[in-house]
């Protein structure tokens, strides 16, 4: 019998030939398959979960797969023998489509998994209020997030002095009742704040309420004026002084004092007026012929060093002329780095000393100039192919 053919495989069965005798020397030769019966071990996080036994044709005793919240699941075989297998749950993120809203505004979405909310946007700040997001599913693999925000919670101390004078606690939705700022002879108070976390001191600062005023002139008494530190006041005018220009500068004694002394500066008197091309540019006054303070600058020209011409007009005005000479230049010319030649031009005339860019057989070559603050420019060759 060696020569009779195998029974052909079917996937989860074993066949057999099953022999019926026509007659005494013919045999008809059936294959009869029978379901394979499975050994199966479910495993959950590598401990088990449960077993069964299960064929081809009967699976109803194979566990579902324990849910994970923002996860799916599945079970995959590994066979150990033909008749064993170890089964495994294995999780896969489930991909959300988030949409996030700030008072019901959209404020942004993305695609996020269970495993990457590292990249959800934080929550816009709002001062005085924490925010959160909450979460809204809408179906299973989107969600509607919400920021939520909840007024801080602040604890309030009031100083006066280095003292506690009271204490409290407050959010920007509660009503607070401030206490009064404690009085103190020839000042006057207003709180100041500040925070640190949900701890917010608020102090007592206090200010004078009036100044007293002595004002000088030359060392001696000269008048004296109490003021309201809230109000405005006039000052008196300073004592005229022939030739002297006069103004008070002020010396803080104490908090509440000040002594004011008349400062006196030569009166100026030479009138200066400026011309640019031809035309009035400015005017200014200084104290003679020979002070330049203050004066202002010659306007810039390009490729230009401009400079004031002194050409006085009368015992005490003059006139400033704007005078322009044209800058020199040293150029460097550059083919393929090497240095290949040097010319000093002017922006008057420098046409004629600048060379040709040497040829380059199939290029055409231009001059690049670089920008530069002083004096020496470098030229560099450029090649375009035609």
């Amino acid at each position: 019998f060696s020569s009779i053919p195998p029974v052909p495989e079917r996937e989860d069965y074993e066949g057999e030939w099953r022999y019926t005798v026509i007659d005494g020397s013919s045999a008809r030769i059936d294959a009869v398959y029978t379901p394979i019966v499975y050994d199966l071990v479910f495993f959950v996080d590598d401990v088990k979960y449960a077993e069964a036994k299960v064929t081809a044709e009967d699976f109803s005793s194979i566990p579902p797969v324990p849910e994970r919240e923002d996860y799916e699941g599945e079970w995959r075989y590994t066979f150990i023998d033909g008749h064993s297998a170890r089964i495994d749950a294995v999780y896969t993120p489930i991909v959300y489509d988030l949409v996030f809203f700030v008072d019901d505004v959209k404020y942004a979405e993305m695609e996020a998994s269970a495993e990457d909310f590292s990249s959800i946007p934080p929550v816009p700040e709002r001062e005085d209020y924490e925010g959160e997001w909450r979460y809204t599913v809408i179906d299973g693999c989107s969600a509607r997030i919400d920021a939520v925000y909840t007024p801080k919670e602040y604890k309030i101390r009031y100083l006066a002095d280095g003292e506690v004078i009271a204490r409290t606690t407050a959010s920007a939705e509660s009503d607070v009742i401030i206490p009064e700022v404690p009085e103190k002879e020839g000042y006057k108070g207003e709180w100041q704040y500040s925070v640190c976390g949900d701890a917010v001191d608020v102090e007592a600062v206090y200010r004078p309420a009036y100044y007293d005023l002595v004002f000088f002139v030359d060392d001696v008494k000269y008048a004296e004026k109490r003021v309201d530190s809230d109000e405005d006041f006039d000052l008196p005018e300073v004592p005229a002084k022939k030739g002297f220009e006069g103004e008070w500068a002020y010396t803080v004694i104490d908090g509440c004092s000040a002594r004011i002394d008349a400062v006196y500066k030569p009166a100026k008197k030479f009138k200066l007026t400026f011309y640019v091309d031809g035309e009035k540019y400015a005017e200014c006054e200084v104290a003679d012929e020979n002070d330049r303070d203050g004066i202002p600058e010659v306007p810039k020209k390009e490729d230009f060093a401009g400079e004031w011409r002194f050409e006085k007009t009368g015992e005490c005005s003059a006139d400033m002329i704007a005078t322009y000479t044209p800058k020199e230049y040293r150029l460097s010319f550059y083919v393929d780095g090497e240095k290949y030649a040097e010319a000093i031009v002017t922006s008057e005339h420098d046409k004629d000393v600048i060379p040709k860019v040497p040829r380059k057989k199939g290029f055409t070559g231009e001059w690049i100039y670089e920008d530069s603050d002083d004096d020496n420019v470098i030229v560099t060759a450029v090649y375009t192919a035609k």
